[in-house]
């Protein structure tokens, strides 16, 4: 099994700040399908003098958006995400951004591990590179414990940093975030909703 995970928003807790923050993860046992259609979106999307190097919700198009996420609705994956009113943080949490985010990190793979029937003998968690290499060490430690310690048996954990330029299913998951993000914090929908079959486990902490 194969659980590739990024977010959309930030935990700032600023007045300007956004009220939501989402992580979203897919999970996939064979990416090969994924994979081919998030090339099919690279080839054709953007204009004919200017291709996109990698897929991110905030530099691609609405055209480009709801071309990727029909793809990945066709593709063989399910999605799982936590959605986080912000100000429903603990207090300690929203002082300590690492823990929090390693904290909801877990919470989203553990329930996502709760929903499958057999929990796989093999895990590889795939988490888009964007901390320090301290923090990568410390959300890696984090995550192996808990999950060990919640699950009766224990799979073999592999947790992997990539840069999403180079990981083609990063890229589908960052898409897919940020869809349900305008559904939670600008009250749009549409583009979830062409994901929503997809969607196996819907967590929300308001």
């Amino acid at each position: 099994m194969l659980i590739y995970i990024d977010e959309s928003g930030n935990l700032g807790i600023g007045k300007k700040s956004q009220k939501y923050i989402v992580y979203a993860a897919i999970v996939v046992e064979n990416v090969s399908n994924l994979k081919s259609r998030i090339k099919r979106v690279k080839s054709r999307g953007g204009t004919k003098k200017q291709k996109y190097p990698e897929l991110k919700w905030h530099s691609i198009s609405d055209t480009d958006r709801i071309r990727t996420l029909k793809q990945i609705s066709r593709a063989e994956l399910s999605i799982s995400y936590l959605a986080l009113e912000k100000a429903s943080l603990d207090p300690h949490l929203k002082k300590r951004k690492n823990e929090a985010y390693n904290y909801c990190v877990w919470l989203l793979i553990y329930h996502t591990l709760k929903k499958v029937k057999v929990v796989p003998k093999e895990i590889d968690i795939i988490i888009d590179r964007s901390k320090s290499q301290k923090q990568l060490k410390r959300l890696n430690n984090y995550l192996s414990k808990n999950i060990n310690h919640s699950l009766q048996k224990r799979p073999w954990i592999k947790i992997d940093h990539v840069n999403s330029a180079e990981n083609l299913c990063i890229q589908a998951v960052d898409i897919v975030a940020g869809a349900i993000f305008c559904k939670y914090e600008f009250g749009n929908d549409s583009f979830y909703k062409i994901i929503e079959p997809k969607v196996k486990l819907s967590l929300e902490r308001f």
